[in-house]
Parts: C-alpha cells; sequence; structure tokens
C-alpha cells in the first residue's frame, strides 16, 4: 500500500504511476485538499508514528520526526528510508539535511534519490520502482 500525501490540491494518482502499481500488487491511498498550503495535521507523515505498519518514501520534501509524536524511535530506524527529490526542487537542501538527521539518529537504511531536473513534483515510474525495491530490500 502507498499512503501518499500530495503537494497538489487533489489526491489522485499520477497516471505514470498506474503500472508500477498494478505491477507490484499495491493500493493507492491519498487525500483530496491535503496540498503543501494546507495545515500540518492534515499531511502528517504516519511512518513516524507507526513503525511497525509503514516503512517510508519521502518524496520532494520531509520533516524530522517529533519526539512527542514519535514513541518508538528505537522500531524507527530499523525501518527503510527513501529520501527522493528533484536536482531543481526548492526542498533538496533539507530534504539531504533530514535524511543526513535520520542516519545520525541511528536510520542504517536510507537511500537519497535524486532526479536530474526535476522540480517539486511526483518522479516518473522509473524512480518510484527504484524507491520502492529499495524499500523491499532489493538494493
Amino acid at each position: 500500500m502507498i499512503v501518499f500525501v500530495s503537494p497538489m490540491k487533489t489526491g489522485r494518482i499520477d497516471s505514470r504511476w498506474r503500472e508500477v502499481m498494478d505491477q507490484q500488487n499495491l493500493i493507492y491511498i491519498a487525500a483530496n485538499r491535503s496540498a503543501n498550503k494546507m495545515a500540518t495535521i492534515r499531511r502528517m507523515v504516519m511512518t513516524t508514528r507507526y513503525p511497525e505498519v509503514f516503512t517510508g518514501a519521502y518524496i520532494c520534501g520531509v520533516d524530522f520526526w517529533k519526539k512527542d509524536q514519535t514513541p518508538r524511535v528505537d522500531r524507527l530506524i530499523q525501518n527503510r528510508f527513501v529520501f527522493l527529490t528533484g536536482t531543481r526542487d526548492f526542498n533538496r537542501k533539507e530534504t539531504r539535511q533530514i535524511r543526513k538527521r535520520y542516519i545520525k539518529a541511528g536510520a542504517k537504511y536510507t537511500k537519497l534519490i535524486e532526479v536530474p531536473g526535476m522540480g517539486h513534483k511526483h518522479p516518473d515510474a522509473t524512480y518510484l520502482t527504484e524507491a520502492l525495491q529499495f524499500l523491499y530490500g532489493q538494493d
């Protein structure tokens, strides 16, 4: 299952991802009205609160976890995390910094994917597949 917090007003799946979802037998879940300008509580990332359920692929944006919202850091850092950004993404620098903080906190399985020329957008199917392969441990 992919739970996607879209930077857009709509949670509609990117058409380039449909084939990947079918090939991987994945369900896509996303909310409408969860765009970047919405309150953080609407855009909350569940990977840090429920590490037994979710691993993480952060696409074009990530915040470091808050201690009061992450009761199981010891379990969280055992997960695999992908930090995916574009070379033209305005969040690129922050994404790289947050990844370093994850590593410093003890997360051993992280991967940084930087898509050449991509801004603050959805990656194409190739990069989504690469992220999923890492999360599955097929790196």
